[in-house]
């Protein structure tokens, strides 16, 4: 005799998985849909099942059948090890994929958006539903379900999950991997044109708004005003050294040519 899980065999309980599986992914969708006014695919996959929902009631079976008849105690431990859950998988997924699938910053009392103080009185109020009502309509309709079929059925929807998810997870990774390459090659390529750009907007901008060079010059020849313009030219000068060294050579060069005109 193989392994059982609170009366089911292997198959039966590969069954049992992925029925709570989609309902979570059910659950997910219909929040999202409520919270966000669209429907969004909550798995990972492509199949509509929400694994983390199958592995959570998995472990809170083990962790809390010793106290699934005291509903206060469940909900005060249901509350804690589901949150706690929910942390670690949130945590393991920003290693794995670079992100979480749910962000909580929208909502009060949470931390890093992982977490949060409503979803953990919801997971509360979902440990008493799942023990003291659903599990036993879940259960029953799985024991239902003749072993050997049990068995064929629960393989080739765990082979087909573990393909999609698989082939999803490789390729967001391939993804990820693409795009670094993709950013280090733009900066290599558009550094040195921006760069480039930004002296040639300088240069425009000094042919455009700087004034009739001659006009100020015959200005100064006609005022003797020679000394004070000299020393107004530097001040600006060094102003527009601060702004942009590029601007400084210009400057230079316009101060130097109106030495010479004067002389």
């Amino acid at each position: 005799m193989g392994y059982t899980f609170r009366g089911m065999e292997l198959g039966q309980l590969a069954l049992w998985f992925f029925i709570y599986s989609f309902l979570g992914w059910c659950m997910e969708c219909v929040v999202i849909r409520i919270q966000l006014k669209r429907w969004e695919n909550r798995g990972f996959a492509k199949m509509p099942f929400c694994v983390i929902y199958g592995f959570g009631t998995f472990i809170a079976f083990h962790i809390l059948a010793p106290v699934e008849h005291n509903y206060v105690v469940l909900f005060l431990a249901g509350a804690f090890f589901a949150t706690l859950f929910e942390f670690a998988t949130a945590k393991a997924m920003l290693k794995l994929f670079g992100e979480v699938w749910w962000n909580y910053d929208h909502l009060p009392f949470n931390y890093e958006g992982i977490i949060c103080l409503e979803s953990t009185i919801g997971w509360g109020f979902l440990a008493v539903f799942i023990f003291g009502f659903l599990d036993s309509i879940v259960r029953g309709t799985v024991l239902r379900v003749p072993i050997y079929i049990a068995d064929r059925v629960g393989l080739i929807i765990s082979i087909a999950y573990i393909l999609d998810f698989s082939f999803h997870f490789f390729k967001n990774f391939d993804n990820k991997l693409i795009t670094r390459e993709e950013i280090e090659k733009k900066i290599m390529e558009v550094c040195p044109a921006t760069m480039i750009k930004r002296i040639q907007e300088i240069k425009k901008f000094h042919e455009e708004h700087l004034p009739d060079r001659q006009k100020i010059i015959s200005k100064i020849q006609q005022t003797n005003g020679y000394q004070r313009m000299e020393l107004i030219s530097k001040k600006a000068g060094d102003k527009f050294v601060e702004i942009n060294d590029g601007r400084k050579e210009v400057m230079d060069g316009f101060v130097d040519k109106i030495k010479r005109n004067s002389k």
